[in-house]
């Protein structure tokens, strides 16, 4: 019996990290310049936001700052995309204290938040630190990790492809993408239109940015709806995403295997 409830107590355990969410919950919150902050306003002006909760100590600060570090390298070919946002925990310290502590490592720059109505709980587990990036129209979490960077900068590249129209930026020719169904146990058909004919390949990447598959269409596609049907039984359960590469540009899909 003991071993049952063991087994129960651990299912419980994953399940809350399997089915943390995959999109984000809004909010309305007031920042530490007693501003009024809209999370949905800002993913609708096609900004990354990444919040990334702390509790201002010293053994606190060493993702944060990784992945503040990393988001500043992205300022001169992503010029006002990304919002780097911290976020007192449970919102019971003052933003002077979190200011305080956030100037000792250079991030005083940071747009802070101390508010309760941000909470962790909208994404899993709670942690500390605790990041998460969000983007997309969808308002899809593209990173979700509790005192980790491991894939941050692969999950902020996915997350700065995708725009309210969903299409890869800067490509002169954009088509629309579709897969379905999503989620997906078996095949997941895809369909997508072309301005010209082109060559077409298709890449699927887990959320760590790790190649999963590649593949090459058969033929040359030309001109309009064009299909292809991939096989994805072999997945893990867990979120993928899908790029379809073509002569003159690339777009990118997420979908979720579940069986």
């Amino acid at each position: 019996m003991k071993k049952y409830y063991l087994s129960l107590l651990l299912l419980s355990i994953i399940n809350l990290n399997v089915f943390a969410q995959t999109t984000a919950t809004n909010f309305t919150a007031t920042d530490c310049q007693g501003a009024s902050y809209n999370l949905f306003s800002n993913l609708d002006d096609d900004k990354v936001v990444i919040l990334a909760w702390v509790m201002p100590c010293a053994t606190c600060i060493t993702d944060p700052l990784d992945a503040y570090t990393i988001t500043q390298g992205y300022n001169v070919s992503h010029p006002n995309r990304i919002q780097f946002n911290l976020v007192d925990d449970y919102g019971n310290t003052t933003c002077s204290s979190l200011s305080t502590w956030a100037n000792q490592y250079g991030m005083g720059s940071t747009h802070m938040m101390s508010d309760a109505v941000i909470s962790m709980s909208d994404y899993g587990v709670a942690g500390m630190p605790k990041i998460v990036i969000i983007a997309g129209e969808n308002r899809t979490v593209y990173f979700n990790e509790n005192s980790s960077t491991a894939g941050f900068q692969t999950a902020l590249d996915l997350a700065l492809a995708e725009n309210p129209l969903g299409v890869i930026e800067n490509k002169p020719n954009a088509f629309e993408l579709n897969v379905f169904p999503n989620p997906v146990n078996q095949a997941l058909n895809v369909s997508y239109f072309l301005n010209e004919p082109s060559e077409v390949t298709f890449e699927i990447t887990n959320v760590l940015g790790a190649k999963i598959e590649y593949k090459n269409a058969i033929n040359k596609k030309e001109v309009g709806l064009n299909s292809e049907e991939l096989d994805v039984s072999h997945f893990a359960n867990g979120t993928y995403f899908l790029k379809i590469n073509t002569s003159y540009g690339s777009q990118m899909k997420r979908f979720i295997v579940a069986k």
